[in-house]
């Protein structure tokens, strides 16, 4: 091994891109949780708040899934049951033939005749991240794949931005509803404002819809996916952030005892986050 094969070697390393995934490759993050379950123990959740479109379900559940695999509910001791993931998905955003980021399934709903389990059924939560490079807003139609069925049961999707900053850290952030529905079962386009020289997470929220089949049984189907990135893409002011989706997938940011979701800016935009204390050594 001669100096020169070594520095030439060297030189290529360098050379060598930090991400190895392709142009236009777009990431999500994406999970179901029980929200009601027949044995009437872990994950009985069933308050009339989480309805799949209002802020309160948003920090509930969508944040759930940028914190952790599972959490407390927040009206008792239990933990909710994760039944999907999460897990990373991805898609190519440079063409029309690989642009969509869906998840969908279709069961006999076997505890239909239980109120419970069709007014609170499983929901669906997916993430991720999109930049606006430029100086100005950016408001596109995303076309979103959702189902939905009832009161309790809806569907909806959010851009959410950092907001406050504190002795030079984010300590909030602003949650917009960019559309939801009662009832749904199908891809619709939603439009979404991406503010000037910022990263949001848009986050689609999604629920069971039921029908009854031609033997009378109760079917249920569930869909929640991002449709047609490729033409969302198209604006070249935007950019997937795939980091953000990345380090949800890898167990979250926290911030000493700070949990919230504004730390993921602090952490990958301002690079302002410190480590639990006694944690160091994890670093």
């Amino acid at each position: 091994m001669t100096d020169l094969w070594l520095h030439n070697r060297i030189k290529a390393l360098e050379n060598v891109p930090t991400s190895t995934a392709p142009t236009g490759s777009v990431q999500s993050l994406f999970g179901v949780w029980e929200r009601y379950d027949n044995t009437y123990s872990y994950g009985a959740e069933t308050s009339s708040n989480i309805n799949g479109n209002n802020s309160y379900t948003l920090n509930t559940y969508g944040y759930r899934l940028i914190r952790s695999r599972g959490d407390h509910n927040n009206t008792t001791n239990w933990y909710d049951a994760t039944c999907v993931g999460p897990v990373l998905d991805s898609c190519n955003a440079t063409h029309a033939d690989f642009d969509v980021m869906a998840y969908k399934e279709t069961s006999n709903a076997t505890g239909y005749s239980n109120t419970n389990t069709y007014e609170y059924p499983n929901i669906g939560i997916r993430m991720m991240a999109v930049e606006n490079t430029t100086g100005s807003d950016i408001t596109r139609a995303l076309n979103v794949i959702r189902s939905a069925y009832s009161t309790y049961s809806q569907c909806s999707t959010w851009v959410v931005t950092p907001s406050t900053l504190v002795d030079g850290k984010y300590t909030d952030v602003n949650e917009t509803n960019a559309g939801g529905q009662s009832s749904a079962n199908s891809a619709t386009d939603v439009t979404v404002t991406i503010p000037a020289n910022t990263v949001a997470m848009i986050f689609n929220i999604t629920h069971w819809k039921y029908y009854t089949s031609v033997d009378s049984e109760y079917i249920g189907q569930h869909l929640n996916g991002f449709n047609n990135l490729s033409n969302f893409f198209a604006d070249t002011g935007l950019k997937p952030r795939n980091d953000f989706v990345k380090a949800a997938y890898e167990g979250g940011v926290p911030d000493q005892g700070s949990v919230g979701p504004w730390n993921y800016w602090n952490d990958i935009i301002l690079n302002k986050t410190t480590t639990p204390t006694g944690y160091s050594h994890l670093e």
